[in-house]
């Protein structure tokens, strides 16, 4: 078992995040003279920039996670049929249609037909290869178990694309009605709207309180817009900057874990991230210190990154696992519960997957639940917004009638 290292910026939950990597075991200590303080002044906008480039780089990745998992799931059927390595990875490379995964798939069948092992092979692309990813597999090259190691990456690979599938679809309609509102207001106010008050004006009359109303907010966001587009970029590098602060972050972690409908299905979805990395690690032979340390990066909330890292600190200090774990309070009762009896039965890793099923499925429930539920809301709001502007725009027409009757 590979040594790890452990820095920690604190112990309480607004600390730093705690990080785990491969190294030497020990602890960061505060900046001394001559250092730059986190969080200082000086280092804000360093972090908010590579922050928002890392978010950036992300979202460009060489291989989409569905393809992924395409190729996981070939990978463990050709191994399995008794292909050797070489073979497999040359066939893939011939058969791929996608250009960038064909150029993925050549280095790395050319480093592995050198002698380069395949754990080395895929660790030479991290935005591909996640490191729990490059860690199963050398994990299945010492035990002599590729085709399984395989075989297992593409059933967690499949049941993450699973849910953010679900979570992809829970959101697009509720946005896709959002646009649209938007599209239809913008629309009402810009080109509809001051013609019918052209025509109004001309007599004389008054405008309706609704339409002087809809009259001033529509002559702001023509005269002004600078300042909503001013506003909503300092609103969003204002935000970037709290993420990236090591300081400011955990306290914006802790407040989306009390919002009443969101909170349960971000811990849900920290858990089951959680526990199927590690289950999957485990079952593939990792060790347990290792493969805690892998899961912790897959945690996007710095609160269960720095329990995770507590964790493993406990664990190298001597703890027990499941003991340690039971007082994890982020993770629900239910699944501390599980996991200390999963160790004790010598079933953890296949419990720690099973716990992740059964999250998993529940998430997507509450997901669809929720999309049904902001459905009819937004059309609800949607008729509001409409209804005004159609109310403002025809009470000017209704008295412009009634003041030519009362000419005539």
């Amino acid at each position: 078992m590979s040594n790890l290292h452990a820095s920690a910026s604190g112990a309480s939950d607004t600390s730093e995040d705690l990080r785990i990597s491969q190294g030497k075991a020990s602890v960061e200590r505060p900046p001394v003279n001559g250092q730059r303080r986190p969080g200082a002044p000086t280092d804000s906008w360093r972090d908010t920039s590579e922050f928002i480039f890392s978010k950036i780089r992300a979202l460009k990745k060489p291989i989409k996670g569905t393809e992924l998992c395409l190729l996981t799931g070939q990978l463990a059927l050709m191994l399995e049929a008794g292909s050797s390595l070489v073979e497999t990875l040359e066939a893939l490379t011939e058969q791929t249609q996608n250009e960038k995964t064909a150029q993925v798939l050549r280095r790395i069948s050319g480093e592995v037909s050198g002698g380069a092992p395949l754990s080395k092979a895929l660790r030479a692309h991290p935005r591909v290869f996640r490191e729990f990813y490059v860690s199963a597999v050398m994990a299945g090259e010492s035990g002599g178990g590729l085709s399984q190691v395989f075989s297992r990456l593409e059933d967690f690979l499949l049941k993450r694309e699973r849910l953010f599938s679900t979570l992809r679809n829970a959101l697009i309609y509720p946005a896709v009605l959002l646009f649209l509102t938007l599209g239809a207001v913008t629309f009402l106010v810009s080109f509809v709207l001051p013609r019918f008050i052209a025509i109004f004006s001309s007599t004389g009359a008054i405008l309706p309180l609704p339409t002087r109303m809809l009259l001033a907010l529509a002559g702001f966001c023509q005269n002004y817009w600078y300042l909503l587009v001013l506003f909503l970029g300092a609103a969003g590098v204002g935000a970037c900057m709290i993420l990236a602060n090591p300081k400011t972050r955990p306290y914006l972690y802790r407040l989306f874990l009390r919002l009443p409908l969101a909170g349960p299905l971000i811990v849900s979805f920290q858990s089951s991230s959680f526990l199927r990395i590690t289950g999957t690690l485990l079952n593939s032979g990792v060790p347990v210190i290792e493969a805690i340390a892998l899961a912790q990066h897959a945690c996007t909330n710095s609160l269960f990154r720095n329990s995770i890292a507590r964790l493993t600190l406990a664990i190298l200090q001597g703890d027990g696992f499941s003991s340690t774990f039971s007082k994890m309070s982020l993770f629900p009762p239910m699944v501390r519960q599980m996991v200390v009896t999963g160790e004790r039965t010598g079933k953890l890793s296949r419990t720690m997957t099973r716990m992740a099923d059964y999250l998993d499925e529940n998430s997507e429930k509450q997901l669809k639940r929720l999309s049904a539920l902001a459905e009819p809301l937004i059309i609800i709001l949607m008729g509001v917004v409409i209804g005004f502007i159609a109310i403002s725009m025809l009470l000017p027409l209704f008295r412009l009638s009634s003041i030519i009757k009362g000419g005539a």
